[in-house]
């Protein structure tokens, strides 16, 4: 299965430590380095690896528009 980055949010990266930004709502959430790679590849257009990521963390990711899936 495929996804897609919102245009929503973004990623960055700063002295090994990573955040994800919600540009409409101005909030910054720290991730892991683990997670950043998954929404980097995302972001890029690469199709993900559904065992790089669990299942109930793809539904969150999904359900708050931080990926969304595509054909």
């Amino acid at each position: 299965m495929r996804f897609r980055f919102t245009g929503i949010f973004d990623l960055f990266n700063q002295k090994n430590e990573y955040y994800l930004i919600n540009k409409k709502l101005d909030t910054i959430i720290q991730i892991n380095e683990s997670m950043y790679k998954v929404l980097s590849n995302a972001k890029q257009g690469t199709e993900l690896n559904c065992n790089e990521i669990n299942l109930n963390t793809m539904n969150i990711l999904i359900y708050n528009r931080v990926l969304e899936a595509i054909n």
